[in-house]
């Protein structure tokens, strides 16, 4: 079973748009493997926002305990997921095609793999590019996982998908977190 979870991440990773065509990739046991992979992204996330504090003296920015940080890495997870369904699914889906919510949160949470890199930010100079490639690394895997998910006929239609689902999260984290940041 440990196997077959490093493989996926492996092809997850290699933007292996495979993984999103087998049926066994859905199985319930790929939820659970999302899920470790979800907690493992927020806890290197957690990392790299406490190494960019640290290291650039933003004190105004409290730091995350990094346990905290991997759970409260589900609820992205599920607002991309919930974003992305009523998107590509409701809104833009293609006829007579039935896709379930736990097929978005797997192709998600795969999708989520290259964040992994993000352990590796160690190098203080290395923080910022690791940050940038993985962030481009994981929309690029998702773009690939819902184009085959949702059979889209082209990749701008989940371009499209994503963007927008990508702009909503970004509005909304902005109107959230703005009043917890005191630049004095």
């Amino acid at each position: 079973m440990f196997d077959e979870f490093l493989f996926n991440i492996y092809r997850s990773i290699r933007l292996d748009k495979s993984l999103y065509q087998e049926s066994k990739t859905f199985a319930n046991t790929s939820l659970y493997f999302t899920v470790i992979i979800m907690i493992l992204c927020g806890i290197a996330g957690g990392v790299a926002k406490n190494s960019i504090i640290t290291l650039h003296n933003l004190n105004f920015i409290q730091q995350s305990s990094i346990y905290s940080a991997g759970i409260a890495n589900i609820f992205p997870w599920a607002l991309w997921s919930v974003l992305i369904y009523l998107l590509g699914v409701k809104v833009f889906g293609e006829k007579n095609k039935n896709i379930s919510f736990k097929n978005i949160l797997i192709v998600v949470g795969y999708a989520h793999a290259p964040m992994l890199f993000r352990y590796f930010i160690f190098i203080p100079k290395l923080i910022m590019p690791i940050i940038f490639i993985t962030e481009i690394w994981f929309l690029v895997s998702l773009t690939i996982g819902i184009k085959e998910v949702l059979n889209y006929k082209t990749k701008w239609k989940s371009i499209g998908v994503i963007l927008i689902s990508l702009l909503i999260i970004t509005t909304l984290g902005i109107l959230l977190m703005s009043p917890y940041i005191n630049v004095n």
